[in-house]
């Protein structure tokens, strides 16, 4: 399939029902409003094709500027008007583009062009170490983790996204002076400040969407991830998974199935038509703006169904402590919830060697400050991350072990607050705990009568 069915296929559902008709040679101008909707959402298009598309068909080029309004002006001959800049310049340089006025729709093919050169399509995953924050993004689940809120046409018409706001519309929690400018960086010294004010800018996007049909008190944070962004170039995005307590306060026509969004996040994004054998975009398109969430939404939700269903729960881990989604390095993805999974062969003698170079460290002060100096951040991470974890299994038991989930919320609010040196003996106390718990599990795994015999 050429590189032009695709991008017509995008074009016929994001673009064409904004310029349908014939076109009009003496359409001079068009209202502000029109242009920056039609600006939108060729946007979109370009990221769909140069990014996404290009992923899975490394053999097709990335169209730069030029090419991709040559072909969309051949595609789309409506859109004509929305064009400026590439119709009347005989000069059509990249390195001259900065310097002309363009059009809203010639400045969106070319800031989408940008963004997808850096994302670079032919890597599995993007570099985002040094990229600025700036974006949060919020995956809203109902109480019984089962159906969650999305909004539609609220980035792209046509196309549904999680909830979502910049981070500059209400300023900047870390600052990086160069000139007159501000930047918010992935910088590990100012990261609980930063991922504070991120939280705030997080529930109060919640309270907007929702029409402060929710509050604060009524949310829980259940993981934190860092990964790129679409909307600015070498940008990032903070994405929350978000617990709702109380779901009355959304109409339940908003709540969609969390698996049905996960399969709609499968396949191609252009099929083929059996009756009119033209291509067609499929669902992921119309989903497409949760496609750099995609993994982390389907890994979660997999844990939640398997602890209900009693299973064990295994994902892989980095012992250095770096979470795993989409593979970034250690300062790329911050104050997030890394699963904890390791292999069956090795789960034991992970497990009790951590907790024995923990209890020795414990008896050694002196190489155990030495440490702290260069481990305290993973520390923090991964006793965080067994909160987590036991907080998710108290979840699924009996009401009466309420007192100990809250217990578990206030730790690790406390953590995500940036817990001083005095909380060392609480965090280690957690790690044991959780290095402790697994190795139990493990033991009952490869014992399974004397597991028995001890429950007597």
């Amino acid at each position: 399939m050429a590189e032009v069915d695709a991008i017509g296929a995008f074009f016929k559902l994001l673009v064409e029902p904004m310029v349908f008709g014939v076109y009009n040679p003496h359409m001079i101008t068009v209202p502000l409003k029109k242009q920056q909707s039609v600006a939108q959402q060729v946007y979109a298009v370009v990221l769909l094709y140069n990014y996404y598309y290009r992923k899975t068909h490394l053999n097709l080029n990335h169209l730069d500027f030029k090419s991709f309004c040559e072909l969309a002006l051949t595609l789309k001959p409506n859109l004509r008007p929305y064009f400026k800049w590439f119709l009347i310049s005989d000069d059509i340089e990249v390195s001259n583009i900065e310097k002309q006025e363009l059009s809203l729709t010639e400045q969106a093919i070319k800031d989408a062009c940008d963004v997808c050169t850096s994302l670079d399509a032919s890597r599995d995953v993007p570099n985002i170490k040094g990229w600025p924050v700036s974006r949060v993004a919020v995956l809203l689940i109902d109480e019984k983790k089962e159906n969650c809120v999305l909004q539609n046409d609220s980035i792209t018409e046509g196309v549904w996204s999680v909830i979502e706001k910049k981070v500059d519309e209400i300023g900047c929690s870390s600052e990086e002076k160069h000139g007159n400018k501000r930047q918010r960086t992935l910088d590990l010294q100012d990261e609980s400040d930063e991922h504070g004010l991120d939280k705030q800018l997080a529930f109060s996007a919640v309270r907007e969407a929702t029409k402060n049909g929710i509050d604060e008190k009524d949310l829980t944070i259940i993981e934190s991830h860092v990964v790129y962004s679409l909307d600015k170039e070498k940008a990032a995005t903070r994405f929350y998974i978000m617990h709702c307590h109380h779901n009355g306060a959304i109409d339940s026509s908003e709540w969609l199935p969390i698996q049905e969004v996960i399969d709609c996040l499968q396949g191609p994004l252009v099929i083929k038509a059996s009756s009119s054998n033209t291509w067609e975009h499929s669902s992921v398109v119309e989903y497409f703006h949760l496609l750099h969430y995609a993994q982390i939404i389907s890994d979660w939700f997999s844990r939640q169904v398997r602890l209900q269903d009693g299973e064990p729960v295994q994902e892989g881990v980095s012992l250095n402590g770096s979470q795993k989604t989409e593979k970034p390095d250690e300062h790329e993805v911050l104050n997030d919830k890394t699963p904890i999974q390791i292999g069956d062969d090795l789960e034991e003698a992970f497990i009790n060697t951590a907790s024995a170079e923990v209890e020795m460290l414990v008896k050694n002060s002196a190489k155990l400050r030495q440490v702290l100096a260069s481990k305290g951040q993973k520390l923090s991470e991964t006793a965080l991350n067994v909160l987590y974890y036991k907080r998710d299994i108290l979840a699924l038991k009996q009401p009466e072990i309420g007192d100990e989930i809250a217990r578990c919320n206030q730790m690790i609010q406390k953590f995500l607050k940036g817990a001083d040196d005095h909380d060392l003996e609480l965090k280690l106390d957690v790690v044991i705990q959780g290095c402790n718990t697994l190795s139990e599990r493990a033991h009952s795994k490869q014992n399974p009568s004397q597991a028995s015999w001890r429950s007597k």
